[in-house]
């Protein structure tokens, strides 16, 4: 450890004009430092220099986030402002269409919903010879479509218009986000 070297004062009184000073005197804060401490200031400068240059890397990268972040937004907006006011209508119309492919089917899936299950409820007491080759063909074609397909058949809708799911669920996903910021 460096000693750094002190002016001895030898007090005769509290008076700064009459004090004796003995041994070799160095200015005040001059330290005379060991190669070792030299070394260690020197390697503490630079992790200095590292800290500045990474703290400056730290601030280019936020500023580059900020900008995409409100490129973004901006982005969002005007998409929002160009389709906003449209997509009301839009979804009404799409809406409308849907009732129109939906309750048909809606129909048609009760009926033969409700034919399935007479022939569940009855299936023992059934002569098959009655059943015409077209029913059976029919049957067969029901049981293969839903096997392939089970959502064609119970909610024909969602084959009808597929990207309606997607869209509600990316616009879904755009909510919760802004809900959680």
């Amino acid at each position: 450890m460096p000693m750094k070297q002190i002016a001895k004062t030898y007090r005769t009184s509290k008076h700064p004009s009459r004090r004796r000073e003995f041994g070799p005197v160095t200015p005040a804060g001059t330290d005379i430092a060991s190669p070792k401490q030299l070394e260690l200031e020197d390697k503490i400068a630079k992790k200095r220099q590292e800290i500045l240059g990474l703290e400056s890397e730290l601030a280019a990268e936020k500023e580059r986030h900020s900008e995409e972040t409100a490129k973004k937004k901006m982005k969002f907006n005007q998409l929002l402002d160009l389709r906003g006011d449209s997509i009301p209508d839009q979804l009404g119309f799409l809406v409308d269409d849907m009732d129109k492919i939906w309750l048909p089917m809606l129909s048609l899936y009760k009926e033969v919903q409700r034919s399935i299950s007479v022939l569940m409820d009855e299936r023992d007491a059934i002569d098959f010879h009655e059943f015409t080759d077209e029913e059976l063909d029919a049957l067969e074609w029901l049981g293969r479509t839903i096997a392939e397909d089970r959502r064609s058949v119970v909610y024909p809708i969602y084959t009808s218009v597929p990207t309606l799911e997607e869209i509600r669920d990316k616009l879904g996903n755009m909510v919760m986000k802004a809900k959680k910021e």
